[in-house]
């Protein structure tokens, strides 16, 4: 049997603006296996697994679904290739916010909660979090489960004044306008150091380590996802790589693989962008 992968994008406004889409993976057989990788990406995500207990070793995450009665709950936010092999009865809800997105609906600083790539989502109300997802599992239709999610996380929401690090978020997001670090933060209002500074704090990552990860995200999206026919060497200039061995290099530390191999053997999941690579498992989507 197959996991039932579905992606959806949040329908009230205010959520439009800091989550790019949320998701749903089942699985009923208890003998379901999946391994895949995912890769470095600027957005975080929260991950609720039904009755799932984890153990890692390493970048490879082992979880075992359908035992115990614990729920658990992870945040992600990568700077290098993961890997997880799922067994059991899987029963999954991510919600994949954009960058400075989760920010709106913790009450901490974003680095206080995500202090390594993949860590347990430990908020100070996370019981109320734990309910919403409780909800969510119990819920039969997948209608359902969405209006769940979307009335806790609008209640949940806080204004914060992010104005000019959305300013410079955007800039370094926008690959194919090469601007210097100093550029960007003086586009922003501050200086390089307070760029720096505001970057490790609310996103927990570098403002260079940002732009690097966004030019990689852009060409994944171009080849994997909207399956643009230039070559790579074309989208290399264009995204702000010096040539095609950057690039190249920039897909070993981020894949381990060459981006063509990479691209002859990834998969596109869902219908929001989730591009992972799978392994060869009894059960391998």
């Amino acid at each position: 049997m197959y996991s039932n992968f579905q992606s959806f994008q949040p329908q009230r406004d205010i959520l439009k603006k800091h989550i790019a889409y949320f998701y749903f993976d089942q699985a009923d057989d208890a003998g379901f296996e999946k391994k895949y990788s995912f890769f470095p990406h600027t957005y975080s995500t929260l991950s609720f697994y039904k009755n799932a207990v984890i153990e890692q070793n390493h970048d490879l995450y082992n979880i075992e679904c359908g035992k115990g009665n614990s729920l658990l709950q992870l945040l992600t936010r990568q700077q290098s290739i993961k890997t997880v092999k799922q067994e059991g009865r899987l029963d999954k809800i991510g919600i994949v916010f954009y960058p400075l997105g989760l920010n709106h609906f913790i009450r901490e600083d974003y680095h206080v909660l995500a202090k390594e790539d993949v860590q347990p989502f430990l908020p100070a109300n996370a019981h109320q979090w734990e309910d919403m997802s409780g909800q969510c599992f119990a819920a039969a239709d997948i209608n359902d489960k969405i209006t769940i999610l979307e009335t806790f996380l609008a209640a949940q929401y806080r204004e914060k004044d992010f104005e000019h690090l959305y300013t410079a978020v955007e800039l370094l997001g926008n690959v194919t306008e090469q601007e210097t670090i100093q550029a960007v933060a003086a586009k922003a209002f501050m200086s390089p150091r307070n760029l720096n500074r505001l970057f490790q704090k609310e996103l927990a990552m570098t403002p260079e380590i940002f732009r690097v990860i966004s030019r990689f995200r852009y060409i994944m999206q171009q080849k994997a996802v909207l399956k643009r026919d230039q070559n790579l060497t074309q989208l290399a200039y264009e995204s702000g790589y010096f040539d095609q061995a950057s690039l190249t290099k920039t897909f070993k530390r981020f894949t381990s693989l060459s981006p063509r191999q990479f691209f002859e053997h990834c998969t596109l999941v869902g219908e929001n962008g989730t591009v992972w690579f799978f392994y060869d498992t009894k059960n391998v989507v």
